[in-house]
């Protein structure tokens, strides 16, 4: 499954930066004039926090909408294809060429193979390394390991979205306590991802216990082959059947962001 994943990211994800091949005797080499910026687009990123801002700009121009702050919870079994699914429905209906994706299970996080991801996504990446968080790129998603304790979680939680310049996601499959009920309270949007037979019944107690934090619920099911699931949790692709599911959740709530621009 690793090799199919690597060829799938080659295929669909833009290859990390690489050294030209030193020119041979035989071939002709000419030297350029340097050429001068002439306007910020072309400038070089200046240092920040997260880096997206121009990123975004580089990406899609005045449709991005950065305001979109999306929650997701689920089990931890489903945090890596919930959150990825969830990314990149996002990145797609907010017209941005990286998401964050914040991950909270309550375990310290679990060492992960490394992914090729977009020259977008690996600046916001690094970024948040040098400030100190967990984050590595995937695809077109920016993953970021959250602390154990709920209140260190929620500190990073929050340093992390209130300084980003594109959409985020916040997943949390821990059992949560009051730090993350205000936390999940000034979402925009708070997606329920469930499975299994007992899909409809879980989608309605979660639906229930968010009633009191006033934010809008949705649920969806997650119904995917093991190769749309690698996909979606590399932060490669979304497709069917969990392109249509998250999609009908996200894009109306990214509609009406644009709308109140």
């Amino acid at each position: 499954m690793s090799g199919l994943l690597d060829l799938m990211a080659r295929l669909f994800v833009a290859p990390p930066d690489e050294v030209p091949p030193r020119p041979t005797e035989d071939e002709e080499v000419r030297w350029l004039p340097p050429v001068a910026v002439t306007s910020p687009r072309d400038a070089p990123d200046p240092p920040g926090p997260v880096g997206a801002e121009q990123a975004q700009r580089r990406g899609r121009g005045a449709g991005v909408d950065p305001g979109v702050r999306l929650a997701v919870l689920c089990a931890l079994r489903d945090s890596a294809v919930a959150g990825g699914a969830a990314g990149l429905a996002l990145a797609h209906a907010a017209r941005g060429p990286t998401v964050i994706v914040a991950v909270w299970t309550g375990e310290a996080p679990a060492s992960r193979a490394n992914r090729p991801g977009t020259p977008a996504a690996r600046r916001v990446a690094a970024a948040l390394r040098a400030g100190g968080h967990d984050a590595a790129a995937l695809g077109r998603l920016v993953r970021v390991g959250l602390p154990v304790r709920e209140g260190d979680a929620v500190a990073a939680a929050r340093m992390v979205i209130g300084r980003a310049s594109g959409p985020t996601a916040l997943v949390v499959c821990g059992p949560r306590g009051a730090d993350f009920e205000g936390l999940l309270a000034e979402q925009d949007l708070a997606l329920v991802a469930v499975r299994g037979d007992l899909a409809a019944e879980l989608g309605t107690t979660a639906v229930a216990e968010l009633g009191c934090l006033r934010v809008p619920v949705a649920v969806v099911t997650l119904a995917a082959s093991t190769g749309c699931a690698a996909l979606a949790r590399s932060g490669i692709g979304l497709l069917p059947p969990l392109r249509p599911a998250l999609l009908a959740a996200v894009e109306p709530l990214t509609a009406r962001k644009r709308a109140t621009r």
